[in-house]
Protein backbone atom coordinates (compact mmCIF):
# COMPACT_ATOMS: atom_id res chain seq x y z
CA UNK A 1 0.00 0.00 0.00
CA UNK A 2 1.64 2.92 -1.02
CA UNK A 3 2.16 5.70 1.94
CA UNK A 4 0.99 8.70 2.11
CA UNK A 5 3.81 11.47 1.44
CA UNK A 6 4.28 13.81 3.54
CA UNK A 7 3.44 17.71 2.64
CA UNK A 8 6.32 20.74 1.55
CA UNK A 9 4.87 23.63 3.64
CA UNK A 10 3.87 26.37 1.15
CA UNK A 11 2.98 23.68 -1.43
CA UNK A 12 0.21 21.40 0.22
CA UNK A 13 -2.34 20.35 -1.93
CA UNK A 14 -6.03 21.88 -1.42
CA UNK A 15 -8.09 19.60 0.19
CA UNK A 16 -11.61 19.26 -0.95
CA UNK A 17 -14.37 17.27 1.18
CA UNK A 18 -17.07 17.51 -1.42
CA UNK A 19 -14.48 15.37 -4.01
CA UNK A 20 -13.24 13.29 -1.01
CA UNK A 21 -17.00 12.42 0.14
CA UNK A 22 -17.92 11.72 -3.05
CA UNK A 23 -15.09 9.59 -4.49
CA UNK A 24 -15.09 7.17 -1.40
CA UNK A 25 -19.04 6.84 -1.93
CA UNK A 26 -18.06 5.83 -5.86
CA UNK A 27 -15.33 3.56 -4.37
CA UNK A 28 -17.84 2.05 -1.52
CA UNK A 29 -20.67 1.56 -4.51
CA UNK A 30 -17.97 -0.07 -6.98
CA UNK A 31 -16.71 -2.73 -4.18
CA UNK A 32 -20.15 -3.86 -3.76
CA UNK A 33 -20.94 -4.20 -7.57
CA UNK A 34 -17.75 -6.37 -7.69
CA UNK A 35 -18.92 -8.39 -4.99
CA UNK A 36 -22.34 -8.74 -6.36
CA UNK A 37 -20.71 -9.91 -9.89
CA UNK A 38 -18.79 -12.72 -7.93
CA UNK A 39 -21.94 -13.85 -6.49
CA UNK A 40 -23.94 -13.32 -9.45
CA UNK A 41 -21.43 -15.41 -11.42
CA UNK A 42 -21.78 -18.34 -9.14
CA UNK A 43 -25.28 -18.69 -9.50
CA UNK A 44 -25.21 -18.34 -13.00
CA UNK A 45 -22.78 -21.37 -13.29
CA UNK A 46 -24.69 -23.23 -10.51
CA UNK A 47 -28.20 -22.32 -13.34
CA UNK A 48 -25.84 -23.08 -16.12
CA UNK A 49 -25.14 -27.29 -14.37
CA UNK A 50 -28.66 -27.83 -13.53
CA UNK A 51 -29.93 -26.69 -16.96
CA UNK A 52 -27.58 -29.04 -18.58
CA UNK A 53 -28.41 -31.85 -16.21
CA UNK A 54 -31.85 -31.47 -17.38
CA UNK A 55 -31.61 -30.38 -20.63
CA UNK A 56 -32.95 -33.22 -22.43
CA UNK A 57 -36.51 -32.31 -20.38
CA UNK A 58 -36.37 -28.58 -21.53
CA UNK A 59 -39.16 -28.56 -23.78
CA UNK A 60 -39.72 -24.47 -24.13
CA UNK A 61 -36.97 -22.50 -26.49
CA UNK A 62 -36.53 -18.91 -26.53
CA UNK A 63 -37.00 -16.44 -29.68
CA UNK A 64 -33.34 -17.62 -30.29
CA UNK A 65 -34.60 -21.80 -30.12
CA UNK A 66 -32.27 -21.95 -27.25
CA UNK A 67 -33.87 -24.49 -24.78
CA UNK A 68 -35.17 -23.19 -21.89
CA UNK A 69 -37.10 -23.71 -18.24
CA UNK A 70 -40.25 -21.36 -17.81
CA UNK A 71 -41.57 -20.95 -14.37
CA UNK A 72 -43.58 -18.49 -12.89
CA UNK A 73 -42.09 -15.49 -10.35
CA UNK A 74 -45.30 -14.03 -8.57
CA UNK A 75 -47.72 -13.27 -11.71
CA UNK A 76 -45.10 -12.79 -14.08
CA UNK A 77 -43.44 -15.91 -16.58
CA UNK A 78 -39.76 -16.14 -16.52
CA UNK A 79 -37.68 -18.17 -18.93
CA UNK A 80 -34.22 -19.62 -17.74
CA UNK A 81 -32.26 -20.29 -20.62
CA UNK A 82 -29.27 -22.24 -21.64
CA UNK A 83 -27.46 -20.51 -24.56
CA UNK A 84 -25.19 -23.42 -26.11
CA UNK A 85 -23.49 -20.89 -28.90
CA UNK A 86 -22.09 -18.73 -25.62
CA UNK A 87 -22.54 -21.06 -22.95
CA UNK A 88 -24.09 -18.91 -20.85
CA UNK A 89 -27.70 -18.96 -19.32
CA UNK A 90 -30.39 -16.61 -19.04
CA UNK A 91 -33.69 -15.85 -17.13
CA UNK A 92 -35.93 -13.07 -18.71
CA UNK A 93 -39.30 -12.30 -19.06
CA UNK A 94 -41.13 -15.02 -21.27
CA UNK A 95 -43.45 -14.32 -23.91
CA UNK A 96 -45.45 -17.16 -24.88
CA UNK A 97 -44.99 -18.20 -28.75
CA UNK A 98 -48.99 -18.17 -28.79
CA UNK A 99 -49.45 -14.00 -27.89
CA UNK A 100 -46.50 -13.09 -29.90
CA UNK A 101 -48.40 -13.98 -33.14
CA UNK A 102 -52.05 -12.46 -31.71
CA UNK A 103 -50.09 -9.45 -31.61
CA UNK A 104 -48.41 -9.22 -35.60
CA UNK A 105 -52.46 -9.35 -36.46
Amino acid sequence: MAQKQDEIPGFERPKIKAIEDAATAHRDLVEKRLKLQEKEEATADALQKILHKYEDKLVDRDKDGNPGYVYYDGEQPMIATLKRSEEKVSVRKYTPPKEKAEKKE
